[in-house]
């Protein structure tokens, strides 16, 4: 295998790739979202939810 030396580049450390990429700050808050979302849905509809858990119809409005 080559030198790293030879292509004109060197290893980064873990700490600096973090620093450049923004360590997967996008991510985060995307998670959030999507658990903050799920969260009011079921809130929203609580008795079909309970009624889903316990294996029974729906409730149609």
């Amino acid at each position: 295998m080559k030198d790293l030396n030879e292509f004109g580049v060197s290893e980064m450390e873990t700490s600096e790739i973090k620093n450049l990429n923004g360590g997967g700050s996008f991510w985060g808050p995307v998670g959030a979202g999507l658990i903050i979302a799920t969260f009011v849905a079921v809130i929203s509809d609580w008795d079909n939810f309970k009624k889903g858990l316990a294996g029974e119809p729906e409730i149609k409005n």
